[in-house]
């Protein structure tokens, strides 16, 4: 058994994209619960975690497996329901967080590189984080029992963080050199 690439070259084997799993083969796990605090008002909230262990095909910057996609996160909620459960309002507010996620930059930012600091990187994948933040309101009601009416409102904003750690260090060498070379770094 052997593995290719897309281009059909052998990848060696201390290069295998591969992520060494455990035992423990949970790549989910939630928990949460509601408290009903009243007959009409009830208070809810959750925890969640994922990795997605078969989505870390390929390598890094450096030639090693991608880390497994992996996130977190949890939401709060209020719940209200009004005119003998013919009125229900929902109020949620999450926070979530994803790490390892792939992009890649483009070749001539590593052809850079290369020629300043030497052939240091096998490719141009790196990773980033991103946070993602929001609100959901839903009210759904009853009024007549042949009827039912659906409102539903979010807003999420996503807040990308740590894009490229890699390449900011290898980036940084990079200025060194040109500046112990005379070069506009």
């Amino acid at each position: 058994m052997r593995f290719v690439d897309a281009a059909g070259n052998v990848v060696a084997p201390d290069r295998v994209p591969v992520y060494p799993f455990t035992s423990n083969w949970v790549t989910n796990q939630t928990y949460g619960g509601v408290f009903k605090a009243t007959k009409w008002l009830a208070l809810t909230g959750a925890y969640q975690e994922s990795s997605l262990f078969t989505d870390n095909f390929g390598s890094d910057l450096f030639g090693r497996p991608l880390k497994p996609r992996s996130g977190r996160g949890a939401d709060y909620g209020v719940r209200f329901n009004l005119l003998e459960d013919r009125l229900q309002t929902t109020f949620t507010y999450y926070d979530n967080s994803a790490a390892n996620i792939p992009v890649t930059f483009p070749a001539a930012v590593r052809t850079e590189i290369t020629g300043l600091l030497g052939p240091v990187t096998t490719g141009n994948t790196d990773t980033r984080r991103e946070t993602s933040r929001g609100i959901e309101v839903e009210v759904v009601t009853n009024l007549t029992r042949n009827w039912t009416g659906r409102l539903a409102a979010s807003r999420t904003l996503v807040h990308p963080s740590s894009t490229f750690p890699q390449l900011r260090g290898l980036l940084e060498q990079a200025r060194t050199a040109a500046r112990g070379r005379g070069l506009d770094p």
